[in-house]
């Protein structure tokens, strides 16, 4: 990183603050274009048809979204190459932000000012500064597109839950000690999909295809298949304990004292368990009202 901020440092001393200002002046020349894109009838379909739903993504945290690919391919789609990412001087590092300023501009017209950012830490051997300059960039594009109307059913609460209720589900991470989200797998899907009266062949996106590219994600076989229990409780055990329990009180301890043994259980012993465990937390809650919140480890 300390080579690369020197490259740029050298850079703009060369360019001197002629460059600087002339692209300044070059983007006052477009500010009377604001707001002035037009689109046919055809264009504005294409840009602004429904998202699909299979290529969305879901962080750990529970929040969706789409790859930048997709805002890049939705703007070829419909404006070929006659639209451009214009940065506005050199990448900036705040703490552990890298900070890139852009404007989209549409068949030479302005339609945007946003700012990119991405994380990076020299340490990360997984990221160059390169790579996370280029994430800036990324992100950027994705604000700029939000800003011009593009996949805004991303960012309402109606199309997130119910997108959620049919493509997700959490898990409870062991190392961690708490629930994330992840997407179904394809079967599962194609199952519920198939439940709820959908016809013909479920149309999935490559986001979904990754799961049939990944299945030890949710099934493990051989050398690196983990036992169905770890010699002292088997998930049968576990289970029968839990529904079992006479009091919320009973619960919380049994879980306290055996949550920990989901590390040694297979992905689908883990979701079986965690599902009754909270049918049973429920079922006590509804008879004896009682509302305070059980986190899934005490």
């Amino acid at each position: 990183m300390t080579e690369a901020l020197k490259t740029m440092e050298t850079l703009e001393g060369i360019q001197g603050e002629e460059v600087v200002n002339n692209f300044e002046a070059e983007i006052k020349k477009l500010i009377p274009t604001a707001g002035t894109l037009t689109l046919s009838e055809r264009e504005r379909e294409i840009l602004y048809r429904p998202i699909d739903e299979t290529r969305v993504e879901i962080r750990p945290d529970g929040l969706i979204f789409l790859p930048w690919t997709e805002y890049q391919t939705r703007l070829k789609d419909v404006f070929g190459l006659s639209w451009m990412l214009l940065p506005v001087g050199m990448p900036k590092q705040h703490g552990d932000l890298i900070l890139w300023t852009f404007y989209l501009a549409i068949r030479g017209k302005l339609c945007g000012c946003g700012i990119g950012e991405q994380q990076y830490r020299a340490n990360n051997a997984q990221m160059s500064w390169g790579d996370a300059v280029e994430g800036a960039k990324s992100n950027a594009l994705t604000r700029l597109c939000k800003s011009i109307g593009l996949f805004t059913d991303l960012w309402r609460p109606a199309f997130v839950n119910e997108w959620k209720e049919r493509y997700a589900e959490k898990y409870w991470d062991v190392q961690k000690g708490k629930f994330l989200w992840r997407k179904k797998p394809i079967e599962s899907v194609h199952v519920q999909h198939t439940e709820t009266g959908t016809s013909g062949r479920f149309p999935y996106g490559e986001a979904y295809e990754r799961f049939s590219r990944q299945p030890e994600r949710y099934t493990q076989t051989g050398e690196e298949a983990k036992p169905s229990g770890n010699g002292r409780t088997s998930p049968e055990e576990l289970m029968e304990k839990i529904r079992s329990t006479a009091t919320l009180e009973n619960l919380k301890d049994v879980w306290k004292t055996y949550y920990h043994y989901l590390e040694a259980f297979s992905p689908e012993d883990k979701d079986n368990i965690l599902v009754a465990k909270d049918r049973r937390k429920q079922e006590f809650i509804a008879k004896s009202n009682e509302r305070g919140f059980f986190n899934g480890r005490k």
